[in-house]
């Protein structure tokens, strides 16, 4: 990095977190700072009550701000369904956000620079849909390891998370080359898994069809959804079906990273792993277990 290029960086850094400061200070002053409680305490609320989980992330907020992320082209009824989500006040299901609101202290440098010129753009949107003294609870029980600067409680994190589904039957959404599990002891506690394969991309063009396909699904099994912004939506319909549902997200692959001492997002070479580099090309497996669990694909 040249000379001219490192002032112009620190003084784009300093300007994110002046402007972080700045919008903490606001959201204070109008009682705006939603209430987040803590993965552990959310992680217990799973684990103590029969609760579906609905998670919003970036991709999630850029979806409902109309625009397009990599694997979801925007669809204005996705959008229109993330929202009514993120607002609802029902009581069996939790809608959870990251923890980014009143301060970054305890992630990475980098995860501070990320969400720092995330809220710079998208603040206002978070402002309009969240409602005042609601009860939200932490979406980063997916992501406990990776973009925490003290990892020393990520190992409590995933046993605590796979005690959610010990000695159940599972039902898995995930998409292709997703392998949710395969390779690790993640669901290793299961009585038993079964799959659904939807696409990689655009998973919400089958929005329809997922939800047909799960007519033929137990309402004792936990379903485990792994499809990007889609889940968020599904985990929510499923619920009001009756089932209990829980958009676990990037779970499996933090899990990979975790078991690795990972320092940085790496590809997992057999698993999707979209936010590292090379990660969209999976290699190929022969895991006849893992295709034997496969009850349906959808496309």
């Amino acid at each position: 990095m040249s000379l001219g290029s490192s002032i112009i960086f620190k003084y784009k850094f300093f300007y994110d977190h002046i402007n972080y400061q700045l919008k903490i200070i606001h959201r204070k002053i109008t009682n705006k700072n939603p209430a987040i409680i803590s993965i552990d305490d959310t992680i217990n609320y799973i684990l103590n009550h029969r609760v579906s989980v609905s998670r919003f992330g970036e991709g999630e907020i850029r979806l409902i701000n109309n625009e397009s992320i990599e694997f979801q082209t925007y669809d204005p009824e996705l959008a229109k369904k993330l929202t009514s989500i993120i607002k609802s006040n029902k009581q069996d299901i939790l809608v959870c956000i990251p923890d980014i609101f009143s301060g970054l202290n305890d992630y990475t440098a980098s995860t501070k620079y990320f969400w720092r010129r995330h809220l710079k753009v998208y603040n206002k949107t978070w402002l309009n849909l969240l409602v005042t003294k609601k009860q939200y609870y932490n979406a980063l029980i997916t992501r406990p390891f990776i973009c925490f600067s003290d990892k020393s409680t990520s190992k409590q994190a995933f046993e605590k998370i796979k005690r959610i589904w010990f000695k159940k039957d599972i039902v898995t959404i995930e998409g292709e080359k997703s392998r949710l599990g395969v390779g690790n002891d993640l669901f290793s506690g299961a009585n038993s898994i079964q799959r659904i394969i939807c696409p990689a991309k655009n998973a919400f063009s089958i929005y329809e069809k997922i939800l047909a396909a799960m007519k033929s699904i137990p309402k004792s099994n936990i379903i485990l959804i792994a499809l990007g912004p889609t889940a968020t939506a599904l985990a929510f319909d499923l619920y009001l079906l009756g089932y209990h549902a829980l958009d676990i997200g990037h779970l499996d692959i933090e899990y990979e990273w975790y078991l690795m001492n990972a320092v940085t997002k790496i590809k997992i070479p057999n698993k999707y792993t979209n936010e590292a580099p090379g990660g969209d090309e999976p290699d190929d497996i022969f895991d006849e277990k893992y295709f034997s669990q496969i009850v349906k694909r959808i496309n």
